[in-house]
């Protein structure tokens, strides 16, 4: 509207749903509107002639003689011939050109700003469009949809028929670097991830089934904490024990269990020893299980358990299983003491970031071998080894006191 809208204000709309066939797209008149050519046919003065050029060869090559068989043959180029990686650095120069002749692999950004410039070459009006595609399905008409589920795609100008949608961006790949991104934050705990509907824990019948690795991994994670927080009481017991030894640690009213002394009753009073009776017990036992519950309420042991798995040697499964998780880890560790990853930066571009704060050099190693596993398909054990090796001593160095008792441990 001209004027800002005030409450109570009605504003009527009009919208056509597009509903074309590919053979009316094929005949659809080239006789764009002015304005439409000229605004949607423009390109930067920095684009070399070979774009054009290859776009060109493309055409000809899949027999296009109209401008929609022109953009099916674009998408279905790119997509044949580059792959989806989030890890990739900005080229220098014009961004299509550099995708077309220097990369091999980008994310959706690269795939449509490359496509836009290869149609507007031809004279073909083409526009960047941005969004987000549907998310994750949680019922009949409810979707989740997250900041990662953001994209990028293309539109294609039709007389007549108006702006057709066109996806260059490989999907299968970038639905699995999402998927695997979503389970590596289900698995680290991050808020602000699920709702009740999509949360595999509360999923209910009638909502997508979970995927069966990410409940395998739920059920791990589970395990683990239950194991973190038993090994955390025993380190306790273990410590009482070492005081109980060493009657010149305890304060003057405490007593002390001497070795040897009777299990199935009291002990002599001059012993000094006696043991509670059932009420005290019972009243302590309550208290322990309030706060073991009040504690998991509140997440802390889950802080707990990533806090141990931080520290703890571990080998979850595949090497670039392992490689992702050390690098989930690792992000955590940095979010701490720098800043979170924002939505859409890249890992490279997180780490790069990161150095001119002054961040350890072996993050990158980590980060590298993360970039491996994630986009190379395989990396051998040692270097999944190593990146839990190095996230490992990183958090020991981070935290110097708890640092020297893991390692006793």
């Amino acid at each position: 509207p001209s004027a800002a809208l005030l409450p109570g204000d009605r504003v009527g709309v009009e919208s056509q749903v597009l509903d074309a066939s590919p053979a009316e797209l094929r005949n659809a008149s080239t006789a764009y509107d002015p304005e439409i050519e000229d605004r949607y046919t423009q390109l930067p003065g920095s684009t070399p002639d070979r774009v054009g050029e290859r776009t060109a060869a493309i055409i000809d090559e899949a027999d296009a003689d109209n401008p929609y068989d022109a953009a099916v043959a674009i998408e279905r180029y790119l997509i044949a011939e580059y792959d989806y990686s989030l890890a990739v650095e900005r080229p220098d120069g014009d961004i299509a050109d550099g995708f077309l002749f220097e990369m091999d692999a980008g994310y959706c950004t690269y795939f449509a700003t490359t496509m836009v410039a290869m149609l507007r070459s031809q004279g073909i009006p083409a526009q960047f469009a941005t969004g987000y595609s549907s998310g994750e399905q949680v019922g009949e008409n409810e979707y989740v949809v997250r900041g990662q589920d953001a994209h990028a795609w293309v539109k294609v100008y039709f007389p007549d028929h108006g702006w057709v949608e066109f996806d260059p961006t490989p999907s299968a790949e970038r639905d699995q670097a999402r998927e695997t991104r979503l389970a590596d934050a289900r698995s680290a705990g991050e808020g602000d991830v699920d709702t009740d509907a999509s949360d595999p824990a509360t999923a209910t019948d009638g909502q997508p089934e979970t995927d069966p690795d990410d409940a395998r991994d739920d059920v791990e994670d589970e395990r683990n904490e239950t194991n973190a927080t038993a090994n955390e009481t025993n380190a306790t017991s273990e410590i009482r024990d070492v005081q109980a030894s060493d009657p010149g640690t305890l304060g003057p009213d405490q007593d002390v269990l001497t070795p040897g002394a009777a299990t199935g009753g009291t002990a002599d009073a001059d012993e000094g020893f006696s043991l509670p009776s059932r009420d005290v017990l019972g009243y302590w036992l309550f208290v322990v299980v309030v706060a073991a519950a009040g504690a998991r309420h509140v997440g802390l042991t889950g802080r707990a358990y990533h806090a141990a798995r931080l520290r703890l040697p571990a080998r979850g499964g595949t090497p670039e299983r392992d490689a992702e998780r050390a690098f989930a880890d690792l992000e955590r560790l940095l979010s701490r003491t720098y800043r979170e990853r924002r939505p859409g930066e890249t890992p490279r571009a997180y780490l790069d970031a990161l150095r001119d704060r002054g961040v350890d050099e072996r993050v990158h190693a980590v980060g590298e071998t993360y970039e491996r596993a994630m986009y190379a398909g395989s990396i051998p054990r040692e270097s999944a080894d190593e990146a839990q090796r190095t996230v490992r001593q990183l958090a020991l160095e981070s935290t110097p006191l708890v640092g020297r008792l893991f390692e006793r441990l």
